[in-house]
């Protein structure tokens, strides 16, 4: 699946901000990154940043921005920012002489439930196509709030269920289930209770196309930590690559089923 070069990877893993934008647009994402922008030196975090192609998007438009990647670990088109600089090079976009005098984004690699950055550092949150394979789902949760400023904002693509996938993956948020005592807690439900509580949490779902797309959105409007509380099911929950077959692979049985009780 590599294509090779400093620029390209994996087709899943190269959407860039207009990918992003669009998958929110309904919540005004591009608007309030173009609101950031006039700030001096806003910080931006994208979990999940795969080879890198919102960040060096972002990069080339607004060199001024505080930029931030996590993956889980390098792979042959990201190995850190200095990739981003040798394919901005190697696009046409800088000269090699132009490049030099960029700081690039700042990307590390380890677990989403455990972010290596300061809390309080971000204005900004970001992930598309990457919490799914979390297991620890509620630990990102916990997490963003944690490195979000007050103020700051988080924008994430947490689940996808598409129109004939097996029953089991036909609910609000396949890989992320909650049950309370024996009945199932729509995601919605449990955050709802949690936004009770008196965090800015909410869910957003777009089922424009064939599949359901489940967004969780928040405004760090307290600075007091954000502890769910939830429970793990380690027993019930599985990476969902085990159930592959030769007609049902990655269209299907994709990211990690994480079960959690409240």
């Amino acid at each position: 699946m590599v294509k090779g070069g400093p620029g390209t990877g994996f087709f899943s893993r190269n959407r860039g901000f207009a990918e992003l934008t669009k998958r929110f647009q309904q919540q005004e994402l591009g608007e309030f990154v173009e609101r950031l922008a006039r700030d001096p030196r806003p910080s931006l975090l994208e979990i999940g940043c795969g080879e890198g192609r919102v960040l060096q998007d972002l990069w080339m438009r607004w060199p001024h921005f505080g930029l931030h990647g996590l993956n889980k670990a390098p792979w042959q088109a990201m190995e850190g920012g200095e990739s981003l600089r040798a394919r901005v090079v190697a696009e046409g976009q800088k000269t090699a002489a132009e490049a030099a005098t960029l700081e690039p984004p700042d990307i590390r690699f380890g677990d989403a439930s455990a972010l290596p950055w300061p809390d309080a550092s971000m204005d900004l949150v970001v992930s598309q196509v990457a919490i799914h394979y979390v297991a620890r789902k509620d630990r990102v949760l916990e997490e963003t709030w944690r490195v979000l400023k007050p103020g700051g904002r988080a924008y994430l693509h947490v689940d996808t269920w598409k129109l004939g996938a097996p029953d089991f993956l036909r609910f609000e948020t396949p890989r992320f289930v909650v049950y309370d005592g024996d009945d199932r807690l729509p995601l919605r439900k449990a955050l709802k209770r949690v936004a009770k509580a008196g965090f800015d949490l909410s869910i957003a779902t777009d089922a424009s196309t064939k599949k359901v797309e489940t967004f969780v959105l928040m405004r760090k409007d307290q600075d007091r930590p954000l502890r769910l509380g939830w429970t793990f099911d380690e027993a019930s929950s599985f990476d969902l690559h085990r159930l592959h077959t030769n007609d049902l692979k990655y269209d299907t049985f994709w990211g990690y089923r994480s079960v959690f009780a409240v």
